[in-house]
């Protein structure tokens, strides 16, 4: 018998938590069934066969030695050039109506798609799926709504010449200002059902910093378009945080209830991070202190009793960033790997028009392997962190460890006592 070198195991007062963070098997274990698990690990004592088979069920015992760091390593490389599945962004503008005050994307030409940018867009989406099983697509931007003709134009012509048994899936990151009952109705139509709206805390703190270009707040409109419109798309709201609203996404939480769609919505919190420099390090959370504060939130959501996605996933395909058949598509056609480079022209792998997608930066991209780094080969947490954000690891030579390093513990004593 061999026990996997991916169990985690968290030992409280009345019972012990396993966890296994390549199946995702979890075990919740009374007193008398820790102590016989402390035989197996000790002594090698498998007297206790019913647990003996729910570590097996759980892949965190092996009957014979398995050599898991290949078989992530094998199954990841797998997923990430899995040419079945084709996964496209597209920003068809980078105009945008707010004027938000950490937003990377600035200093960067606001360009909007030509005519010829969307035919081109079309042609690359269908002739790259022909031989794919699935297509999805997420619109980006800039404001993607400020485009939405250019969205139901570029949809509806890939649907008529996409095969009829290639599965199509769609969503789209919005401001959410723009988001009508209309808007939400055509959305749907046009087969795009995932909707992620950011919020930056209270009505006054996200009216600062999310406000129109005129200096306008812009939180009433898009709390009234939230209600207006759950029942018609699935939406999810991201709350950004840093060190100037901690505590804020409560207040958020509050109003979804008063309005009573606090559970037709799914909410998370996610940090503001300093991409390009533009978010100062001053006011943005490190990986510890955002993991503190992943788990006061999670808290709040529990006593209200919002529904919680707690679920502690693998994560072997990593990022589409670092996926074979994963396109991010700019206003001019050209390609990007990642969403925090896009219409840098300097990290793009090439255009729509070209012949060839491949040069250097593409090969970066795809090069990339967390399996390579020592600390990571001997991390329990590989499975569910695979280096953490493959844009942050390689534009820095430290570790990017994901946020569950500092708060697994607890998510999991959350989890069993859900």
């Amino acid at each position: 018998m061999f026990f996997s070198k991916y169990n985690i195991i968290e030992k409280f007062e009345d019972k012990t938590i396993i966890y296994n963070t390549l199946s995702t098997g979890i075990l919740n274990l009374n007193k008398d069934y820790s102590s016989h698990l402390d035989k197996m690990i000790t002594h090698g004592i498998f007297e206790k066969k019913d647990l003996v088979n729910e570590l097996m069920k759980g892949g965190m015992l092996y009957k014979e030695y398995i050599d898991e760091l290949a078989f992530i390593n094998i199954n990841s490389i797998k997923s990430r050039f899995n040419e079945l599945s084709a996964i496209y962004t597209i920003a068809p503008t980078m105009e945008c109506n707010f004027k938000c005050d950490y937003c990377f994307e600035q200093g960067k030409r606001y360009n909007t798609m030509s005519d010829k940018v969307i035919s081109d867009t079309i042609d690359f989406i269908v002739e790259n799926s022909i031989h794919t099983n699935s297509v999805d697509i997420t619109w980006y931007g800039g404001e993607p709504l400020i485009a939405i003709d250019m969205i139901e134009k570029i949809t509806n012509e890939v649907l008529k010449r996409l095969n009829n048994n290639i599965k199509y899936n769609a969503g789209i990151v919005t401001n959410g200002f723009l988001l009508s009952k209309e808007n939400a109705i055509l959305l749907k139509k046009l087969g795009i059902t995932r909707t992620q709206i950011t919020l930056d805390g209270s009505m006054s703190t996200h009216d600062q910093r999310r406000p129109l270009l005129s200096g306008k707040g812009t939180y009433s409109k898009i709390m009234k378009n939230i209600e207006e419109c759950c029942d018609i798309l699935d939406i999810v709201i991201r709350i950004n945080v840093d060190k100037r609203n901690s505590d804020e996404y409560i207040e958020i939480l509050n109003e979804l209830e008063n309005l009573k769609i606090q559970n037709k919505v799914d909410v998370y919190i996610a940090p503001v991070e300093s991409i390009n420099d533009i978010a100062s390090n001053k006011t943005c959370f490190n990986e510890k202190e955002f993991g503190q504060k992943q788990l006061e939130f999670l808290k709040v959501l529990k006593e209200k009793n919002i529904k919680i996605k707690n679920k502690i996933s693998t994560n072997l395909s990593i990022c589409g960033a670092v996926s074979a058949n994963s396109f991010l598509i700019d206003p001019l056609g050209d390609i990007y790997k990642c969403w925090n480079d896009v219409s840098n022209k300097m990290k793009s792998i090439g255009n729509i028009s070209d012949k060839s997608i491949i040069n250097n930066e593409h090969i970066k991209w795809l090069n990339y392997n967390p399996i390579n780094k020592q600390e990571c080969k001997e991390c329990k947490l590989l499975p569910i962190c695979m280096g953490g954000c493959p844009y942050k690891s390689l534009n820095s030579s430290s570790l990017q460890c994901s946020v569950q390093k500092y708060n697994l513990r607890n998510k999991l004593e959350m989890l069993v006592n859900a």
